[in-house]
């Protein structure tokens, strides 16, 4: 009879964990994100070639028609590597990336995908 008691402490244990999890927020653990700042690594630039970044935010059909968060401009170091670091400022979840530089064959900025 006990090990059946303790069972049934155990399951309603369990269900009452289960529930609480179940309508638990979805914040972030760590509270409201106020930083915002990222760092872009572009690599495949020609040698001290001028590369474009260009951020705009996250939207289904984002493209550089885009009202931009965050523009900069740099040139590539001797290995075609640039760096940006970007710091996005307002209430945006999420961003879209595009980097634009001549050595690029595609003729279009290039999306480097969502943060």
């Amino acid at each position: 009879m006990k090990k059946f008691m303790k069972a049934i402490a155990f399951v309603t244990v369990m269900c009452m964990a289960l529930s609480t999890v179940a309508f638990a927020e979805t914040e972030s653990p760590f509270g409201e994100v106020t930083d915002k700042t990222f760092t872009v690594t572009v690599k495949g630039a020609g040698n001290n070639e001028q590369v474009a970044l260009y951020i705009v935010e996250a939207k289904e059909g984002a493209s550089t028609t885009d009202d931009p968060l965050y523009i900069d401009q740099t040139a590539a170091n001797g290995s075609g590597t640039a760096e940006f670091t970007a710091k996005i400022a307002g209430d945006v979840k999420a961003v879209k990336v595009f980097v634009g530089y001549a050595a690029n064959t595609t003729g279009k900025a290039i999306d480097l995908g969502e943060v």
